[in-house]
C-alpha cells in the first residue's frame, strides 16, 4: 500500500500566484510514488500567529489522526517561519509520535536533520548529547536564516506600500514638466523637429533651481499624444 501525501500551499496575499507551488509539489509526490490524498491551502503571512492559518491547523489536526504520512510543502518557508524552536518540536512530533514526515520540494534539511536527531541517542550518552548539539545549531542556524530573510521582504514590501500611498496622494513623485514647455515640446514636433534639436533648444528649471532638458522618452510621449489627435 502506498503512502499518503498531502499538500501544504501558503501565499501571503490571494493575488499571489500559486500554480508554482501546486505544480512542483505535485510533481514531487508522483516522483516519491506516494498518493495525493488532498491538499490544504492558506492566503496569509507565514508571521501571523498559527491559529490564524485555518487549514495549517486542519492539516496539523488531520496528521495526529493519522490520515496521511507525509506533508508537501513547496519549501519549509512555506510551511512556517514562527520561532525555529516551535517548528522544530513540531516536525519531531509529527515525525517521532505520529509518524507522519514533513517534506519540502526545495532545501529539505529539515526532515534529514530530524532523522538524524532522531536516531543519535540510540548510540548512547555521547549520541543523545550530539543530537542535542544538533538540534541548538539548527534552531539557531535555519529557520533564523528563513526569519530574517521573511522580515526583509515584509520591510520592503511595507516599504513599497508607503511609496504607493505617498504617489496616490500625490505628495512624492517625478516633478512635472513646466506646462509652457510641454507647449513649446509640441510646436516644435509639429513643425518637424527631431529631439536632438528639442534637447539643444528647450531648458527649464526643476523644482530645485536645477536647469533640465527633456528627456528623449519624454518627448517620445508627447509625440504619441499628438498622433493620436
Amino acid at each position: 500500500m502506498k503512502d499518503r501525501a498531502v499538500k501544504y500551499l501558503r501565499v501571503s496575499t490571494a493575488k499571489q500566484d500559486e500554480e508554482n507551488q501546486r505544480s512542483a509539489i505535485e510533481k514531487f509526490i508522483k516522483e516519491k510514488d506516494w498518493d495525493d490524498v488532498g491538499e490544504y491551502k492558506d492566503h496569509v503571512s507565514a508571521y501571523k500567529d498559527d491559529t490564524k492559518r485555518k487549514n495549517y491547523q486542519n492539516m496539523i489536526t488531520d496528521a495526529k489522526q493519522k490520515k496521511f504520512e507525509h506533508i508537501v510543502c513547496f519549501n519549509l518557508d512555506r510551511f512556517s517561519r514562527q520561532p525555529e524552536g516551535d517548528v522544530l518540536d513540531l516536525i519531531k512530533t509529527l515525525r517521532l509520535i505520529y509518524n507522519v514526515e514533513v517534506n519540502a520540494v526545495f532545501g529539505d534539511e529539515w526532515k534529514e536533520a530530524v532523522e538524524v536527531i532522531s536516531n543519535l541517542p540510540s548510540l548512547g550518552l555521547i549520541g543523545k548529547q550530539f543530537a542535542e548539539f544538533l538540534e541548538v545549531l539548527i534552531r539557531g542556524v535555519q529557520a533564523r536564516q528563513a526569519r530574517r530573510e521573511s522580515m526583509k521582504i515584509s520591510e520592503r514590501v511595507l516599504e513599497s506600500k508607503k511609496f504607493q500611498k505617498a504617489r496616490d496622494e500625490k505628495r512624492i513623485g517625478r516633478p512635472k514638466v513646466p506646462e509652457k514647455v510641454i507647449i513649446k515640446i509640441k510646436k516644435m514636433l509639429k513643425e518637424g523637429a527631431k529631439y536632438k534639436e528639442i534637447k539643444a533648444k528647450v531648458r527649464y528649471q526643476n523644482h530645485k533651481g536645477k536647469w533640465k532638458t527633456p528627456s528623449e522618452p519624454f518627448v517620445s510621449l508627447i509625440r504619441k499624444e499628438l498622433k493620436k489627435k
